[in-house]
């Protein structure tokens, strides 16, 4: 294991009393610790959202291009003056 997956973060949840009565019989019946069940469920559930939902990565470059098309729109032009209008 790296370093970085040695490291430890905390984070403090407040949840109701029978939820926690329930982890800790999921955990057991695992046998893990409920700190180290609730990571893994954690792990999967993220890993299962950020799986299913689309990401949209840019270059700099591209970024670069896109900040300045907002900083400084081009004029309309013919079409989308027609489009406007058609719009309307």
């Amino acid at each position: 294991m790296t370093t970085a997956e040695l490291s430890k973060a905390r984070i403090t949840v407040c949840i109701p009393a029978r939820l926690r009565a329930n982890l800790e019989l999921a955990a057991s019946l695992r046998g893990m610790t409920l700190g180290g069940f609730v990571g893994s469920a954690l792990a999967r559930e993220a890993a299962s959202v950020i799986e299913s939902e689309p990401i949209i990565m840019f270059s700099v470059r591209d970024t670069e291009v896109i900040l300045k098309a907002l900083e400084s729109p081009p004029k309309p032009n013919r079409a989308m003056r027609k489009a406007f209008k058609t719009h309307k």
